[in-house]
């Protein structure tokens, strides 16, 4: 190849594009940083970077330093064994020395670069010679005063005068006087000893404690017990209707009307507590299934609850009720039943139901219900009566 074509990203676009005549004139300017490892470098039939390229793999700043180990694999591995047993070892570098008897050395210690200096000579050890005893003077010659150690050390006997041992009483007294207590005076007035008061009763009395924990249970089993009642189907269906207006109350003896019956079956047929609604869908399931325990041939219950609330957002707020069912003929049963459920719903959870609307399949009749008429209705503070005069059509 006659020259390298060299070129960095696309031209207008800060790239460029330059020939360099050789591969030593393409190192220098790799040196210099003038042209980069990343750079692209032409093959004839396309682009190649530079520390990739064949010619200067390795040899480049910033090349794969595992490069230079791709050529071991071309060494064959017989031939290298080969060269390696047919080379001669290398001369012994010990051969001309001639060993010295161990006789013939004398060791030379040296402190520092300088000789040991020799130990100095020992002195030999002191004998201890008892000294000579002293000589003894001739007999008849005056004797001066005798030395420390010549002095009789023996003991002398001490004279002991004797001892005239009393004789015993015969009374009954003490043999030794032991000392007694000094009586006390006559005139020795003590001062009274401290009245002890009682301790102080305690703060907290165990009755006092007492009492107020049952007086706080049975205000906590109260207030359950009124919210069960106000809660659940306890009040509608325990309540006895308010009678109609159109009831004489002097004397006179009015047969019950048939609806006062109808309410009391329809709220018999409801579940003994209302379902969970805690996520979108709940509230059209329990719906359904309460209607269909009215004995209802309901087709669809849709309730959309529009607006959630709650720390876990999981408590209905606002929904929007549509029922659509397929009439066997007795309306009041029928509109009763769905708007019992409903009421008792709204009840329940407190829901604001602005859309409470009954679809009559067969007629595609509409039938809207307040929902507040619905929630009175479940709660008896009105009639059953007294809910299907207040129904409207839209």
């Amino acid at each position: 190849m006659d020259g390298y074509r060299i070129r960095r990203g696309r031209e207008g676009q800060g790239g460029f594009e330059r020939s360099v005549p050789d591969e030593a004139a393409l190192k220098a300017l790799v040196a210099t940083g003038e042209v980069r490892p990343s750079d692209e470098v032409s093959t004839g039939t396309g682009w190649l970077r530079v520390d990739q390229h064949p010619v200067f793999r390795g040899s480049l700043p910033g090349a794969d330093p595992w490069s230079a180990w791709s050529d071991v694999d071309s060494v064959d591995a017989a031939s290298l064994y080969r060269k390696m047993v047919d080379t001669p070892p290398p001369p012994d570098e010990d051969a001309g020395l001639v060993e010295l008897p161990v006789d013939a050395l004398s060791p030379v210690w040296e402190i520092d670069g300088r000789p040991e200096p020799a130990a100095p000579p020992t002195r030999p050890p002191a004998l201890l010679v008892p000294p000579p005893p002293p000589p003894e003077a001739p007999q008849g010659a005056a004797r001066g005063p005798r030395a420390l150690h010549e002095v009789d050390r023996a003991p002398r006997p001490v004279p002991v005068p004797p001892v005239s041992p009393q004789p015993l009483p015969e009374d009954g007294a003490e043999v030794i006087a032991f000392p007694r207590a000094r009586p006390p005076a006559r005139d020795l007035v003590l001062p009274p000893e401290p009245r002890r008061r009682p301790p102080p009763p305690p703060l907290v009395r165990s009755s006092r404690v007492a009492t107020l924990v049952f007086v706080g249970l049975a205000v906590v089993a109260l207030g359950y017990a009124w919210i069960r009642l106000n809660s659940y189907t306890g009040v509608g269906a325990g309540t006895r209707p308010r009678p109609s207006s159109s009831a004489s109350t002097k004397g006179v003896v009015v047969p019950p009307s048939p609806l006062v019956a109808l309410d009391v079956e329809l709220r018999a047929a409801l579940s003994p507590h209302p379902r969970d609604v805690k996520e979108a869908g709940d509230l059209s399931d329990a719906l359904l299934v309460e209607l269909l325990q009215q004995r209802l041939d309901v087709i669809d219950a849709n309730g959309v609850v529009t607006k959630w609330v709650g720390r876990k957002g999981d408590e209905p707020k606002s929904a929007e009720v549509r029922i659509s069912y397929r009439s066997a003929g007795d309306l009041s049963r029928e509109l009763g039943g769905i708007a019992l459920v409903v009421g008792r719903y709204k009840r329940f959870y407190r829901l604001d139901i602005p859309l409470f609307e009954v679809t009559e399949v067969g007629t595609r009749g509409v039938t809207r219900i307040d929902a507040a008429n619905a929630e009175s209705y479940y709660q008896a503070r009105i009639t059953l009566e007294d809910l299907l005069l207040s129904l409207t059509k839209p």
